[in-house]
């Protein structure tokens, strides 16, 4: 069920189940909710809670998507017109919208890797992030901050591989806090080359 479908009153319900069932995964873990308790948190019908989301798979859908449409959102506002800079309001939107939901996205954070139920999305993300990328390439070559002859698609592929493992990473070490930090210090080591000359 498409969201920009739906009526005003079934997208308050909507998002009064999705805010229901977020507050307990945050606050009980995902494996201990049923859709019987997010119904009850949401005070509503089991039914309309299906209707809305036939699966709890499909809230945490939602929940990946809206996450990354958060910091995607945030990083293109703030973003300062150049490569590094730009890399950095990224990194920093990423850590702030990881903090704002750390409880949930500890849950589903596994779940978007290789053929995970959140695959799916992951792909749509990253897809997102390699025009975001592939863009502020651009602008780097542009300002005379990336070599000309740089291939912007595989680099860009290559700086996702770093967020993505940075992300990762950041939920396995207990790290969120630090992850603007940690993004930052990976990519200026790619940035400026291994080599010495």
């Amino acid at each position: 069920m498409q969201t920009e479908r739906l009526g005003r009153r079934a997208r308050k319900t909507r998002e009064e189940i999705y805010t229901a069932a977020m507050d307990l995964f945050a606050r009980r873990g995902v494996s201990n909710v049923s859709m019987q308790d997010i119904a009850d948190q949401a005070e509503t019908a089991r039914s309309t809670v299906f209707l809305h989301y036939p699966q709890k798979q499909a809230l945490l859908s939602d929940f990946f998507m809206r996450f990354a449409d958060r910091a995607l959102a945030t990083a293109r506002l703030k973003n300062p017109g150049d490569f590094r800079g730009g890399m950095t309001v990224l990194f920093q939107a990423i850590q702030e919208e990881s903090l704002r939901v750390e409880p949930v996205l500890r849950e589903v954070a596994g779940m978007a890797l290789g053929n995970g139920p959140l695959a799916e999305e992951e792909a749509a993300v990253d897809s997102e992030l390699l025009v975001l990328i592939a863009d502020l390439l651009h602008l780097g070559v542009q300002a005379g901050e990336v070599h000309s002859d740089t291939d912007i698609s595989e680099a860009a592929k290559l700086i996702l591989c770093v967020i993505t493992e940075t992300n990762q990473d950041s939920i396995k070490y207990d790290r969120v806090a630090y992850l603007a930090e940690d993004h930052q210090r990976r990519f200026d080591m790619l940035f400026r080359g291994l080599g010495t000359g």
